[in-house]
């Protein structure tokens, strides 16, 4: 009786000890995670697989390890339940059988006491934590929050942590990056030459319902052009957490897209040029220049260079 009470014991602080850890060190699991398989099993492989810890499909990357414990302890709760109720039998069947015999009898209760409270004990535990808070007998995985990529299918996130986009119409859209001071808008073109196509006017004109004016030195076509919803969307989600300056939307004269009819670059109002990130002027060989690359892709830009050796900026385009 004695070890039987210690292998009750020793089950019901395990139950504890496991439940309070896997409650402080969960992280809810990720549902979108591409690795996830759709497999189905039927019949006796799916009975194996409900029962024993076999590797899943993935390997670790399902999480094999807190799967697996998690069956162990909900195998450990009812075997052990199925011995007390084992005991309480025996202990019945020894006080039925007793036959009057005073020794026979207190071995036969001392049996069915020691097996209920150990029952109630172990029963008692679970249910008190499941209505504290289900989550304390679940083992759910450990892992570092994926980062936001709202392009999963395309370039890696970038490094800087979550960031949600910013949606809207294009007039919308213009209104929020006028009002929001992390961006700042260039005034006047990098050439020196003034006219009404500077970044700052381009938006101006979009928060106003206008197209946007281009440049018409140096090959740029002139006229106007209505900019691309999706580039002022990447445009405003990038200044809803960092502090960048651009320096051209549709404006400027930018000579690989001269004589040109296509609608992904800057004439096609699909393009900006960043030349300041998170507060400091873009150089040869800073890091911020693949972040702000990386941020652009996986904002949906098609058309992402580094251009700032031989104009001092990132190009984010073709949206």
């Amino acid at each position: 009786m004695k070890k039987l009470k210690l292998f009750l014991g020793i089950l019901f602080l395990a139950q504890i000890f496991f439940s309070y850890s896997s409650a402080l060190a969960q992280t809810p699991p990720d549902t979108n995670n591409p690795l996830n398989t759709n497999l189905t099993y039927s019949g006796p492989e799916e009975t194996i697989r409900q029962f024993l810890c076999t590797p899943s499909d993935n390997g670790a990357q399902k999480g094999d390890l807190y799967t697996c414990i998690n069956k162990i302890y909900k195998f450990s709760i009812a075997l052990a339940s199925i011995i007390a109720v084992f005991f309480i039998v025996i202990g019945g069947y020894l006080y039925m059988s007793s036959e009057g015999n005073g020794e026979a009898v207190d071995k036969a209760k001392s049996i069915l006491a020691s097996s209920i409270i150990a029952l109630v004990i172990l029963l008692s535990a679970f249910l008190l934590l499941k209505q504290i808070n289900p989550d304390l007998i679940k083992f759910q995985p450990i892992q570092i929050p994926k980062v936001y990529n709202p392009n999963p299918a395309g370039a890696p996130p970038w490094d800087g942590g979550p960031i949600t986009p910013v949606t809207g119409t294009a007039i919308n859209l213009a209104k929020q990056i006028l009002g929001n001071n992390n961006i700042t808008l260039a005034t006047a073109h990098a050439s020196g030459i003034s006219d009404n196509a500077t970044a700052k006017q381009n938006i101006q004109d979009t928060a106003a319902g206008k197209a946007a004016a281009r440049s018409s030195y140096q090959g740029a076509p002139g006229t106007t052009v209505a900019l691309n919803a999706k580039m002022l969307s990447a445009l405003a989600t990038i200044g809803s957490k960092i502090k960048i300056s651009v320096s051209e939307i549709a404006g400027g004269s930018h000579p690989a897209e001269n004589g040109k009819t296509s609608t992904l670059g800057h004439y096609g109002g699909n393009s900006f040029d960043i030349t300041d990130f998170d507060g400091s002027r873009l150089t040869a060989g800073s890091p911020n220049i693949q972040k702000l690359m990386n941020l652009c892709k996986s904002l949906g830009a098609g058309q992402v260079i580094d251009e700032v050796a031989s104009a001092n900026h990132v190009h984010c385009g073709a949206f």
